[in-house]
C-alpha cells in the first residue's frame, strides 16, 4: 500500500531518495570498507549481498533517474577512502623515489659544475703567446681556430666563428697590426703560421678582404697542413642542396638558394642573395646587399660592389670588378671594370 501511495504522490522522487540515502548511510556506517571493497568474511558478504540486492531492486523498479542523486554521495565516499589509502601508503613510497632521483641529479650537476669551474680556471691562466714546444702546449687549445687577418673583416669573422661555437686562439696579422682583435692576441708575421701548426693547431680561417691575397694565404695554410673551416652566420639562410667549398665566409642575412655552388675562400657578405643554380668561383667577394638572379656564373677572384645586381643567365668572367650599385645586364669579359645602370666599362 505504501509503495502505491508513493508512486501516486507528487513527491515520490524526494521520498524515495531520502529512504534510499538512509539505507546507504546506515550500511556504510556499519561497514564502510566491506560496502566499497571486496569482503573476505561471510558476514560482510551477506551485508554486501543484502545491500546490493535492495539497492538494485529499487533501481530496477523506479529507474536510474531516481537513484542518481543518491549514488553521488556513494562515489564521494569511495573517493575519500581511496585518497586516504593513497596518502597513507602510496604517496610516501612515491616521495621516497622522487627524493632519491633528486639526490642523484644534484650529484651529477655538482660534478658538471666542478668540471666547468676547472676548465674556466685553466682558460684564465693560459698564456697569450704561443708555446715554445709542442709538449708545452695545452691539449685543450688544439681545437681552437687560428685566424689570418686583424682588420675589420677579421672582426666580423671572429664573431661569426664564436657564434658557431668555435674558439679563436690567435690572429696572425701583418707586422704593423694591432696587438689584439676583439680580445684575440695578434701575432705579427705570416711565419707564425708554421710555428702554430708545429704546436698542434690544425684549424685555420683566412679573414682577408683582398681576393688574391686571401687565396694565397689560404693556399699557404693548406700546404702547412691546416684544415680550413667556414665562418657561417646562424642568421644566414642556406639551401640544403647548396654546395659550399672551404674557407668560406657567409654573413648574417645572406640567402643562398637551391643548387647554388660556392667555390673555396669566397665571401658572401651581409644581406647578399644568390638565387637558384648560380655558380660562384674561387675567392669571389659579393659585397653587402648584392643580388644575383638565377643561373648566374661569377668567375674566380671577381668582386661585386655593394648593392650591385645581376639579371638571370649572365656570365661574369674572372677578375671582374662591378662598382657599387651597378646592374649587370650582359656578359662581362675577364678583367672588366664596370659600373652604372646598366653596368658599362669606364
Amino acid at each position: 500500500m505504501m509503495n502505491k501511495k508513493l508512486r501516486k504522490s507528487v513527491d515520490v522522487r524526494v521520498a524515495f531518495s531520502s529512504r534510499l540515502k538512509h539505507l546507504v548511510d546506515s550500511s556504510l556506517r556499519r561497514s564502510a570498507n566491506e560496502q566499497l571493497f571486496p569482503a573476505t568474511d561471510n558476514s560482510s558478504e551477506a551485508i554486501n549481498s543484502a545491500w546490493g540486492k535492495r539497492l538494485f531492486k529499487k533501481i530496477a523498479r523506479y529507474g536510474y533517474r531516481f537513484v542518481k542523486p543518491v549514488l553521488r554521495p556513494i562515489a564521494f565516499r569511495a573517493k575519500r577512502y581511496f585518497l586516504q589509502d593513497l596518502q597513507q601508503e602510496t604517496l610516501p613510497a612515491l616521495m621516497e623515489v622522487i627524493t632519491k632521483q633528486q639526490e642523484a641529479l644534484m650529484q651529477m650537476l655538482n660534478a658538471r659544475l666542478k668540471l666547468l669551474e676547472q676548465n674556466c680556471h685553466a682558460a684564465a691562466y693560459k698564456a697569450v703567446t704561443p708555446c715554445d714546444s709542442k709538449e708545452d702546449c695545452d691539449s685543450s687549445m688544439k681545437a681552437e681556430v687560428i685566424i689570418v687577418g686583424a682588420g675589420g673583416h677579421a672582426k666580423v669573422c671572429v664573431e661569426l666563428l664564436r657564434a658557431m661555437g668555435e674558439r679563436v686562439a690567435f690572429s696572425v696579422g701583418a707586422i704593423d697590426n694591432i696587438e689584439e682583435c676583439l680580445d684575440v692576441p695578434v701575432l705579427q708575421g705570416d711565419d707564425n703560421l708554421a710555428k702554430l701548426r708545429a704546436q698542434g693547431y690544425s684549424k685555420l680561417f683566412v679573414a682577408i678582404g683582398s681576393n688574391q691575397l686571401r687565396d694565397r694565404l689560404a693556399t699557404l695554410g693548406l700546404s702547412l697542413g691546416y684544415k680550413l673551416v667556414n665562418a657561417i652566420s646562424p642568421y644566414a639562410v642556406i639551401s640544403p642542396t647548396a654546395k659550399l667549398g672551404v674557407g668560406i665566409a657567409i654573413m648574417a642575412g645572406a640567402v643562398i638558394n637551391a643548387e647554388v655552388c660556392i667555390g673555396d675562400f669566397a665571401i658572401i657578405n651581409t644581406g647578399a642573395t644568390i638565387d637558384h643554380d648560380c655558380s660562384i668561383g674561387q675567392a669571389v667577394h659579393l659585397a653587402p646587399q648584392c643580388a644575383l638572379a638565377g643561373n648566374v656564373v661569377v668567375g674566380d677572384y671577381s668582386f661585386l660592389g655593394i648593392g650591385s645586381k645581376v639579371i638571370p643567365k649572365i656570365t661574369i668572367a674572372e677578375n671582374v670588378n662591378v662598382g657599387a650599385g651597378g646592374v649587370v645586364v650582359s656578359n662581362l669579359n675577364a678583367g672588366a671594370l664596370v659600373k652604372g645602370v646598366p653596368a658599362k666599362s669606364k
